[in-house]
């Protein structure tokens, strides 16, 4: 079974621990949204794939800082 894309906006890729990295941001620009660990990553297209299958679209600018505040909203 295929997984569908997430698309994130005001992304940023995160090392947690020993977890990552992972990509961390907003879904339609609301939605906290967390990954799995990404297996693969393209800076040219912005698009990775997690461990878990999932593919990822990055759009607009990366924001670390929020990015950070969102896994922490998230997961403590």
């Amino acid at each position: 079974m295929t997984k569908s894309e997430r698309v994130l906006s005001r992304w940023g890729i995160l090392m947690v621990g020993e977890i990552g990295p992972i990509l961390a941001g907003d879904e339609d620009g609301v939605l906290l949204r967390t990954s799995t660990p990404l297996v693969l990553f393209d800076a040219d297209s912005l698009r990775g794939l997690t461990s878990s299958g999932r593919p990822y679209r990055l759009v607009g600018e990366a924001d670390p800082v929020h990015a950070v505040e969102a896994f922490t909203a998230l997961w403590g």
